[in-house]
């Protein structure tokens, strides 16, 4: 069905400026919101997130896409409750964004079609006990413009995928047994799927990867996970995992291929032969439990964080020879914060300001690149 927009909102562009960092407010939040955030071939940002309405006691799923120096926000879906949404722009600079619709308890997909939303149900929950199925969703899209969902399904803690054939969603169970979650979902320049979630019954990290023909799963390590994973796919294609541990202190983890705030160290995890072999990086600072990370054109890592200590949103970045951090804001306070690198290498972040309840987006400058930076070497 379609969903008309209804209105269309420009919030004044009004950046502030912290140590060469150009920061601009999105859009009023009054809690911390659920957010997605992507960035189009042009290296325009896009942003899905949830806003509840106490005038109408329904929760919309919204949309926030800057072209040039404006902001504009448009209402995607009106629910009761909606729950992890994930964002993918296509071939076109469209936006898809998949989402938990806790109503009707089913995993929902929504696409602009150029003067509307589109949405539509993907898979729905039949169970009697009507728990919710589309949970911890990711999407990606393919070259042809075809949608791909990873999602859990709570009431047998099932990994599910859906994919879109050109005429229907097909979908299917790739993992069974366990609880999962935390899944991340990528697509390669050889439109191969790879893929990394968290199995919380058995306490294992995993990866899988489509082989054309099935899922082809394996174990990564067995350490506990307790936040967010991500997987970014490197120009060799091989892919890189990052995830946070609960070992005495949460840590950030670094995978490459070839309750309480606690202390955080930086993990790098990579392939050799036929196992997964791990060494411990040290950034500099205390990272909180939910990250991202991107790698550039040397496949070097860039990580945005929330420091632990001070709620400070940070960046740091692997030059080859050290860790180089800025002090993007100083006035987190949220939960989230996510990372994505344009075409040229420049870092774009999206973060939650809890003391002014705003989303906020910052774009560095080039007086970032001199100014409150801590290098750290190893």
């Amino acid at each position: 069905m379609l969903f008309a927009v209804a209105m269309i909102i420009f919030l004044v562009f009004t950046p502030e400026s912290m140590a060469g960092w150009n920061i601009e407010s999105v859009s009023p939040a009054p809690v911390d919101p659920a957010f997605s955030f992507a960035l189009d071939k042009d290296g325009q940002p896009h942003i899905s997130w949830f806003f509840y309405s106490d005038n109408d006691f329904k929760m919309k799923v919204e949309y926030s896409s800057r072209t040039d120096s404006l902001w504009s926000t448009r209402t995607v879906d009106e629910i009761g409750f909606a729950r992890d949404n994930s964002i993918a722009i296509d071939g076109i600079n469209q936006p898809r964004i998949a989402y938990c619709d806790e109503d009707i308890k089913s995993l929902k997909y929504a696409v602009w079609t150029g003067i509307a939303w589109s949405t539509e149900t993907v898979d729905a929950e039949t169970n009697t006990y009507r728990v919710p199925l589309g949970l911890e969703s990711s999407i990606a899209v393919d070259k042809n413009n075809h949608s791909h969902i990873t999602y859990v399904d709570e009431n047998t803690g099932n990994l599910r995928y859906a994919k879109w054939t050109g005429i229907s969603w097909s979908t299917q169970i790739i993992d069974s047994g366990g609880k999962m979650g935390y899944d991340d979902l990528k697509i390669d320049d050889r439109d191969r799927l790879q893929l990394v979630y968290y199995d919380h019954a058995k306490k294992r990290l995993k990866y899988a990867e489509w082989t054309g023909v099935a899922w082809s799963t394996e174990t990564v390590n067995s350490e506990p996970v307790c936040g967010g994973v991500s997987i970014i796919i490197a120009h060799n294609r091989i892919p890189h995992i990052f995830y946070p541990t609960c070992v005495n202190d949460r840590t950030l983890a670094y995978a490459n291929w070839g309750g309480n705030w606690r202390s955080y160290t930086l993990r790098h995890v990579k392939r050799v032969a036929n196992s997964w072999k791990t060494e411990t990086l040290d950034i500099g600072n205390p990272v909180a439990m939910n990250n991202s990370v991107a790698l550039d054109k040397n496949d070097y890592p860039h990580i945005a964080y929330i420091n632990s200590e001070n709620s400070t949103i940070n960046y740091v970045k692997w030059t080859g020879k050290s860790w180089q951090t800025h002090i993007v804001s100083r006035t987190g306070g949220g939960n989230k914060v996510l990372l994505a690198l344009d075409d040229k290498g420049n870092p774009h972040i999206v973060y939650y300001d809890g003391t002014e309840k705003t989303i906020k987006y910052a774009t560095q400058s080039k007086e970032a690149h001199s100014q409150n930076v801590l290098v750290v070497t190893p």
